[in-house]
C-alpha cells in the first residue's frame, strides 16, 4: 500500500501542537522531545502520543530519505533575483562579469556565482553604474574548515519538522518566525545558524555534492561558502547576541576553534 506521506505529516503537526502548546505538561514535553525520551511522563493520560510522535517522526525521516538532490542552478539563481529587495533594482537581475566569464547574482544575504551557461535576466547599469565588486567577499576554500551539510531530503525534513519548534526559530527581518539550521560540531555546540530555507535553496541549487566551508575563527559571523568546480555560492548567517536566548535554545557556541 501507498504511504500517505501527506496524512503522516498532518498527524504529525496535529500532535505536536498539542503537546507542545495545549497540554498541561507542555513544558515537560517539550524537555522530553528535545531529549527524544518518554519514560518520566507515562503515568499521563496524553503520555501515549509522545512515542506516536517519535514513530510519525522516524517516518517522516525515513520518506525524506528516499528522494535525493539533483542540483537546479538556473532556479535557485531565479528564487535570489526575486528575493531581492524592491529598493536595490541593481540586484532584480543576473550580473555578467565578462572579464572572469560567469554569472552572479544576489540578494545581499545569498550569492551564487557560476561558469555554467545560465538563460537569466540581466540588470541593466546606466552609464558609470558598477555593479558591487564580489570578488572581494568570495573567499577561497584553502584557508577555510571543510563541515557537512544535510542533503536536499534531510533539510526539507529538518523543516518539516521543526516549523513549530521554538528552539530552532528565529525572527526573520519581517520579524516573522523562520526556521533555522544549527550547524553544530561534534561536540553538540553550536557552528553557526542558517535560514534554512535559503540554505535549502542554494543546496538545492548546487546538488548534494557540493562542499561546504565556514571561517576558522568566526564562522558565526561570516557566510559559509558551498562550491563545486563551476559554481560557488555564499549564505550569510544568522547572529543570536543575546545569551539569554542562547541558554533559553539550550545553545552554546564552539570554543574549541570559534571566537564568536
Amino acid at each position: 500500500m501507498k504511504t500517505n506521506n501527506a496524512l503522516i505529516e498532518q498527524a504529525y503537526d496535529t500532535i505536536y501542537d498539542y503537546l507542545m502548546n495545549r497540554s498541561d505538561a507542555a513544558d515537560a514535553y517539550k524537555k522530553a522531545f528535545a531529549r527524544n525520551t518518554v519514560d518520566r511522563y507515562n503515568n499521563r493520560a496524553d503520555a501515549a502520543l509522545l512515542p506516536l510522535l517519535f514513530d510519525l517522526r522516524d517516518a517522516i525521516q525515513q520518506n525524506g530519505a528516499k528522494n535525493s538532490g539533483k542540483g537546479n542552478l538556473r532556479k535557485a539563481m531565479e528564487k535570489i533575483i526575486k528575493d531581492a529587495d524592491e529598493s536595490r533594482p541593481i540586484f532584480k537581475g543576473a550580473y555578467y562579469d565578462a572579464e572572469n566569464e560567469c554569472t552572479v547574482v544576489t540578494d545581499a544575504f545569498s550569492l551564487i556565482c557560476t561558469k555554467e551557461s545560465m538563460e537569466l535576466p540581466h540588470v541593466h547599469l546606466d552609464d558609470g553604474q558598477k555593479w558591487m565588486d564580489y570578488k572581494r567577499i568570495m573567499p577561497t576554500s584553502d584557508c577555510m574548515r571543510e563541515v557537512k551539510l544535510p542533503t536536499v531530503s534531510e533539510l526539507k525534513t529538518y523543516i518539516k519538522l521543526n516549523k513549530n519548534n521554538e528552539r530552532v526559530l528565529v525572527p526573520n527581518d519581517r520579524n516573522k518566525p523562520q526556521v533555522a539550521y544549527l550547524l553544530m560540531n561534534e561536540d553538540g555546540e553550536l557552528i553557526s545558524m542558517y535560514d534554512a530555507k535559503r540554505l535549502l535553496s542554494v543546496i538545492d541549487g548546487l546538488g548534494d555534492d557540493a562542499k561546504a566551508y565556514v571561517d576558522w575563527k568566526k564562522p558565526s559571523i561570516n557566510p559559509i561558502l558551498i562550491e563545486t568546480e563551476t559554481t560557488k555560492a555564499l549564505v550569510c548567517p544568522i547572529r543570536i547576541c543575546n545569551s539569554n536566548d542562547m541558554e533559553r535554545r539550550g545553545l552554546k557556541y564552539e570554543t574549541r576553534y570559534s571566537a564568536a
